[in-house]
């Protein structure tokens, strides 16, 4: 069920979803003045293999934003995207996903009264936001302005990996080889058999129904790339 935050909840959850993510970070915000906490936990994340996306707002007043980002750009695993004309707020890893009407301002730095709605993984909005943070990236006029990470498409733009069908290990994404080189061994050594079932999506990590080699993607994950 979503979860209404006021202005102090949107820090506290923003944190904790940097600090929880194991799979990617994906923060789109206009304008961002990261404390040093931050700065630390999204580079701690990402030094970690924690894929992290960022996109903000592309103009030539917001000088400052450019100047805050830059603190990231020595970090592998980083990507900053500048949007034109940005205004939406969406922070996600992949278990929450928060829709807010606030930057990412340093809290010692003061915020107007702000308010926002957090998502769990599986509630169609989650899906909704993750589609939108995609799309920005894939704007004609997005510019990347650090960019230390190989180049996907799709879901994999924010989670940057997939996932062994079978035993859920992080592997590269790619629909033709969705098991990991031990798993693919055992699975070829039964007879390699098209329609055995399996328990993980490449795509996100989580469980799902009737995942084969075939059919590698959860009915979330389907429904996201069809579109």
């Amino acid at each position: 069920m979503p979860v209404f935050l006021e202005t102090d909840d949107i820090f506290a959850k923003l944190n904790n979803l940097i600090d929880e993510a194991q799979k990617f970070i994906c923060l789109v915000s206009p304008y961002i003045t990261f404390n040093s906490t931050q700065i630390l936990k999204i580079k701690k994340a990402a030094e970690e293999g924690v894929p992290v996306t960022i996109v903000y707002r592309k103009d030539a007043r917001n000088k400052d934003t450019e100047i805050e980002l830059s603190k990231l750009a020595d970090t592998p695993s980083i990507r900053v995207i500048g949007c034109p004309n940005l205004h939406a707020k969406i922070y996600a890893n992949e278990r929450n996903a928060i829709l807010t009407s606030r930057n990412i301002w340093d809290r010692q730095k003061g915020c107007s009264i702000e308010v926002g709605v957090l998502f769990k993984r599986y509630e169609p909005i989650y899906d909704e936001l993750l589609s939108t943070a995609e799309d920005l990236i894939e704007l004609d006029d997005a510019t990347p302005f650090i960019d230390n990470r190989k180049k996907q498409k799709g879901m994999e733009i924010i989670t940057g990996r997939g996932y062994c069908i079978r035993c859920g290990r992080q592997i590269p994404y790619n629909l033709t080889q969705t098991y990991c080189p031990n798993c693919k061994d055992k699975w070829q050594k039964s007879g390699g058999y098209e329609k055995t079932r399996e328990k993980y999506c490449h795509r996100c990590g989580q469980w799902g129904d009737y995942i084969t080699s075939v059919h590698s993607l959860c009915y979330y994950c389907y429904n996201q790339t069809k579109r």
